[in-house]
């Protein structure tokens, strides 16, 4: 049913997809931290949805992951523990500010039809 869905609920719907595959990829660094020749990545979609919330019509929005920070330790492993835990902390806070705007959004549709 898409009577709810605008685009404002699809960029939120989208923030909320990005994020969490974004925390996904940022614990899978943390978890080879220490494999040796390990590729750290890193998930980029904000420049595709501004992109596509810019535009007009439906644009696609991407989801990718793309390599991380070229950093290397002692043994060819390109993860920095530091840089990982903030990354996987910033990401947390922006999910949890997302599912706060959904819920602001559901609990006005909520009001309006009298629930």
């Amino acid at each position: 049913m898409q009577i709810f869905t605008d685009r404002t609920q699809a960029a939120l719907e989208i923030g909320l997809a990005g994020e969490a595959q974004r925390q996904r990829a940022t614990s899978n660094n943390i978890a080879n931290v220490n494999t040796p020749g390990f590729a750290a990545t890193r998930v980029e979609f904000e420049g595709s949805l501004a992109k596509a919330l810019n535009g007009k019509g439906n644009a696609k929005v991407s989801i990718g992951q793309v390599p991380g920070t070229p950093w290397a330790s002692l043994n060819g492993n390109q993860v920095s523990l530091e840089e990982e835990t903030t990354a996987l902390v910033k990401s947390g806070l922006h999910y949890e500010a997302i599912v706060g705007a959904v819920n602001a959004r559901l609990g006005l549709i909520s009001t309006a039809i009298g629930r």
